[in-house]
């Protein structure tokens, strides 16, 4: 049998949303530009999303999953932050929800080749800017001021 899944993307990036809407998200949410909570929750009859996948490592992103989160959700937080991170406890043990940390998606990096071998992921349309491995400085300092600009980067080894 298989799982049919329906993404909804939200992102303060429009060209991450366009990306999104390319690789197959069902909808896409400007969250500088409207409530994403209140659209989530339309988008799904009122329930919220079975998973909610965090990847920003903002705080205030992170605290807000579980306003997200349908009934029984598993939470999966990927962003990475250094400081303490505010869950509404109340949500997490009312709705059920289940939290889990992922920070490298151990042992998935040979089925990930693998998957980019055959063509089966989009990492050319994905990797937006390329720098040398001597601009390594410089890249740093574009992507803080870029942050939104691009989808990802890349150093190259020689």
């Amino acid at each position: 049998s298989s799982m049919q899944v329906r993404v909804i993307a939200c992102d303060l990036s429009e060209r991450r949303l366009d990306a999104a809407r390319r690789f197959g998200a069902a909808a896409c949410i400007c969250s500088t530009s409207e409530d994403a909570v209140s659209r989530v929750h339309a988008l799904t009859a009122g329930e919220g999303a079975a998973l909610v996948c965090e990847a920003t490592g903002n705080n205030a992103v992170m605290s807000q999953t579980p306003s997200f989160a349908a009934a029984g959700a598993s939470i999966v937080l990927a962003g990475i932050t250094g400081d303490t991170v505010l869950l509404d406890g109340l949500a997490v043990t009312k709705k059920e929800l289940s939290i889990f940390g992922s920070r490298n998606a151990a042992g998935e990096f040979g089925h990930v080749l693998k998957l980019m071998q055959h063509g089966m992921l989009h990492q050319r349309a994905l990797i937006t800017k390329r720098f040398p491995l001597e601009e390594a400085a410089q890249a740093f300092a574009y992507l803080h001021q870029n942050q939104t600009r691009e989808l990802k980067t890349v150093l190259e080894l020689n």
